[in-house]
C-alpha cells in the first residue's frame, strides 16, 4: 500500500471512501441520486470532497482474466478494470492468441491493464513490451508491475 503524507485516520478515511466508490449498490444509489433536485447536487459534492481529484485505491480485479490482479485505481472513473469488464473484446482474443512464452507489444499501455493480462497469459518464459507516453501512466503500470509480480512486462516511453 503507498502511503502519503496523511494522518492513520485520514488515509484510513480515504481507503473506505475509495472502497465504497467501487460499491455496485452505492453507485447505483448515486444514479438513482443524481437527478433528484438538490439532493443529486447534495450527493455531487459530498463525493467530490470524500474522493478529491487525484484519489487513487488499490482494488482487486474480480473477474475475467484480470481477476486477483491489484490495481492502483481512481475510484470515481476507473472502477471498470477492477470489476475485470473492461475491454471484454479485446480480453476474448488475447486468451485464444496468446500463449505461453508468447510476445506482446502493448502500444498506448496507459495503466497497464491489457498488459497485466497478457504478462499472465505469456507466462515468466514470455515477454510484454507496454509502450506509454505519459510518465504518470507509466508510473502506475510499474506500480501495478511491481505489485503483481509481473517482472516480464517492460514499460517503454
Amino acid at each position: 500500500m503507498i502511503e502519503s503524507s496523511s494522518s492513520r485516520t485520514e488515509h484510513s478515511a480515504w481507503q473506505w471512501a475509495g472502497r465504497a466508490s467501487m460499491s455496485l449498490r452505492l453507485q447505483n444509489l448515486y444514479a438513482l441520486v443524481q437527478g433528484v433536485p438538490l439532493l443529486g447536487e447534495l450527493a455531487r459534492r459530498v463525493v467530490a470532497h470524500a474522493l478529491p481529484h487525484g484519489t487513487r485505491v488499490w482494488a482487486q480485479t474480480r473477474v475475467g482474466l484480470a481477476k486477483g490482479l491489484w490495481l492502483n485505481l481512481d475510484p470515481r472513473f476507473e472502477r471498470h478494470y477492477a470489476e475485470g469488464y473492461y475491454e471484454p473484446a479485446i480480453q476474448k482474443i488475447l486468451a485464444e492468441k496468446l500463449s505461453s512464452g508468447g510476445t506482446f507489444y502493448d502500444v498506448g499501455g496507459h495503466i497497464g491493464f491489457v498488459s497485466l493480462i497478457a504478462a499472465r497469459l505469456v507466462g515468466d518464459s514470455g515477454a510484454v513490451y507496454s509502450f506509454e507516453a505519459d510518465p504518470e501512466n507509466a508510473g502506475r503500470i510499474n506500480q501495478h508491475v511491481s505489485c503483481n509480480g509481473l517482472m516480464h512486462i517492460n514499460v517503454l516511453p
